[in-house]
């Protein structure tokens, strides 16, 4: 019997014997000891990885396995862990698929063309599908095995290079998705309700910018106070392995001496790449880095108490940061420094220009336009007799209030203030159209 089931049926028996029911037993039947011992759950260890792959994957002791085993230990000695992990699992179900598909082959000297093409094709018939960026990831380690393979000199690399920067599928470039202005307030509310250290780090990470990785990685002091009274955070080495730092303001500098202030003193932890100790300003009780998922997890939690449900995660957070600078006048060369980007084309990506600033923007060109060109309409009106003149006053008084309530929609950031203001929008609309007729 499965562990839950036990307790349920022993708080049952135990339920029924304090009630006094008349059915009850006459003893206790289930104790304690029934109970399965379950084994604990190891939280995961920083330093799981070392410098040769065979400490955290084993491999057979075929030709093909031991000429992987010998390149990825060649490998982690130039890559950061994270990537020598990703490598070794594509690496290996490239290797698991030529040999249950193709048994005869027992070298990499054998491997053709043909047989990289059906192992392509795997990969894109594959239920439930990989998306583009997956498959990507395959393709690339592979490539770049093969091809150091032969650059090598390696007695068991292939003859020609069998996979090209044409077998690649096409990337998928989506634009970012920063939260609206009501969104983004319901879900700082909520993470400031809770008050815990993931939650005050999930502010953090909106106030700054900062990638997921980045902020589980800051250290202690990361806070810089200058000589004329501004602050800043030094950012450690993320994705692009280079420091940075962020400039914040007074607000942002007190959350992170009131997270200082709610960590107090805890152990120090060891850098996984370094084994340096690492003393970090988000961990847990025991000092060990605090990962992805449970930020993301404790934004999901605050989304569905603010009763928000649309697909939250952490970075989305970054890019309304991103979109947020944007919108308020900052230039994208400054966005990309304080993003950390290395070139303007990624900045690009993360501070695309929305629909609703498109809308913004033309509306507010249409009403220039409009005031550009009244004196002309007057002028025309004057010339014009009087009933054509009352017409087109009219009609240039219901488009010029249209344009003006149509701009104060799109600057609205309440939804129920933007759907009334669409409401009347539309009335005046109607009104409109029949005093033209009625006119006409």
């Amino acid at each position: 019997m499965h562990e839950s089931e036990i307790r349920y049926v022993r708080r049952f028996l135990d339920d029924i014997c304090a009630w006094g029911w008349p059915q009850r037993p006459r003893r206790q039947l289930l104790c304690r000891e029934d109970l399965p011992r379950c084994k604990k759950k190891r939280r995961r260890n920083p330093n799981r990885f070392s410098t040769s792959s065979q400490a955290f994957v084993p491999l057979p002791g075929n030709p093909l396995h031991l000429v992987l085993k010998r390149y990825l230990d060649i490998l982690s000695a130039t890559v950061r862990p994270r990537t020598l992990e990703q490598s070794t699992s594509h690496l290996l179900a490239f290797v698991e698929f030529i040999r249950e598909r193709f048994p005869e082959i027992n070298s990499f000297t054998k491997l053709e063309r043909i047989h990289v093409e059906s192992w392509l094709g795997g990969l894109a018939a594959r239920h439930p599908a990989y998306g583009n960026s997956t498959r990507q990831g395959y393709i690339r380690s592979a490539r770049r095995f093969l091809d150091e393979l032969r650059e090598w000199g390696w007695p068991d690399s292939p003859a020609i290079p069998l996979l090209t920067r044409k077998d690649l599928p096409p990337s998928q470039r989506y634009l970012p998705r920063p939260f609206t202005p009501a969104v983004d307030r319901r879900l700082m509310k909520e993470l400031r309700r809770k008050g815990d250290l993931v939650s005050l780090g999930l502010i953090l990470a909106r106030n700054t910018g900062l990638r997921v990785g980045e902020l589980a990685r800051l250290k202690l002091e990361c806070l810089t106070e200058h000589r004329d009274g501004a602050t800043s955070i030094r950012v450690p080495l993320g994705k692009l392995r280079s420091e940075r730092e962020v400039p914040i303001d007074r607000r942002t500098a007190d959350l992170i001496r009131l997270i200082r202030r709610k960590r107090g003193k805890r152990p120090a932890t060891t850098d996984p790449e370094t084994g340096k100790p690492l003393d970090l300003l988000l961990c847990h009780r025991d000092g060990v880095m605090i990962y992805r998922n449970v930020f993301n997890y404790r934004l999901k939690s605050a989304a569905k108490d603010g009763e928000i449900e649309e697909n939250v995660h952490a970075h989305r957070l970054r890019h309304t940061y991103a979109t947020d600078l944007l919108r308020n006048g900052v230039s994208l060369p400054g966005i990309m420094k304080l993003l950390g980007h290395r070139t303007l084309r990624m900045t690009l990506r993360y501070a695309a220009i929305t629909n609703e600033d498109l809308g913004r923007d033309y509306l507010a060109a249409v009403e220039k336009a409009n005031r550009r060109y009244c004196k002309i309409d007057v002028l025309a009106a004057l010339e014009s007799r009087a009933g054509s003149e009352t017409n087109q006053t009219v009609e240039f008084a219901f488009d010029q209030l249209l344009a003006r309530l149509q701009a104060l929609r799109f600057d609205e950031e309440d939804s129920q203030r933007r759907k009334k203001l669409q409401r009347v929008v539309e009335r005046l609309r109607r009104v409109q159209k029949d005093l033209a007729a009625i006119i006409d």
